[in-house]
């Protein structure tokens, strides 16, 4: 019986891993920085152990500021708020749109840097919650359904990771999600995610057994 127990504890911990590993850019992060992937994995696994064994609250904030450092550090801010030449060409066009008496406003609209400033922000926001944005270049669509349901679980259970994940799609959009290692900073809660969905669906088949 005990057996049992322990295999029912561990199968959702040895699916998770094989799941998550298969991932395209936990392999690229690998090949391309030893430390930040390290960090990342060591950061993933403590969120799931905290999850379980409702401790290391503390520890893992300290970590999560120590991942946000690098994600800064990954990130050429000058580059994220540069508009590039087709941005330029597009704002140009949108300009051509306005009626002659228009034109001022047309220029407050697509010129002033405040506007491309709320421009920029809104599209880093987008990238940031665009599932097509990870799916496949960064995780396999096998986890999609597992990724869908642990979301839910975790906005429905731990405030500190909820505001922690808050937290980062926020910084995320400030400085972007085209950094040297990509959005590596909300992966820890994608992993954590990954995994809760996997242990919902592992315990829905065994009770319908």
């Amino acid at each position: 019986m005990s057996g049992k127990s322990e295999v029912k504890r561990t199968f959702p911990l040895v699916l998770f891993a094989i799941v998550f590993v298969l991932n395209p850019w936990v392999i690229k992060l690998l090949s391309q920085d030893v430390f930040i992937f390290t960090l990342f994995l060591f950061y993933t696994a403590l969120m799931i152990l905290s999850f379980i064994k409702k401790k290391f609250t503390k520890v893992i904030i300290v970590f999560w500021v120590l991942l946000s450092f690098f994600q800064f550090e990954s990130v050429k801010i000058s580059k994220v708020y540069n508009s590039t030449p087709a941005e330029i060409d597009l704002q140009t066009t949108r300009m051509n749109y306005y009626e002659p008496k228009f034109a001022r406003l047309g220029y407050y609209l697509e010129k002033q840097p405040i506007t491309i400033l709320f421009y920029k922000i809104e599209q880093n926001f987008f990238d940031t919650v665009d599932l097509n944005l990870y799916f496949p270049n960064y995780l396999n669509l096998i986890s999609l359904p597992f990724l869908l349901i642990g979301l839910c679980n975790l906005f429905q259970s731990k405030k500190t990771y909820k505001y922690l994940l808050l937290f980062s799609i926020l910084i995320l959009t400030l400085i972007g999600v085209n950094g040297k290692f990509g959005p590596f900073l909300i992966f820890p809660f994608l992993g954590l995610a990954i995994y809760l969905g996997v242990e919902t669906a592992v315990k829905k088949i065994w009770t319908t057994k």
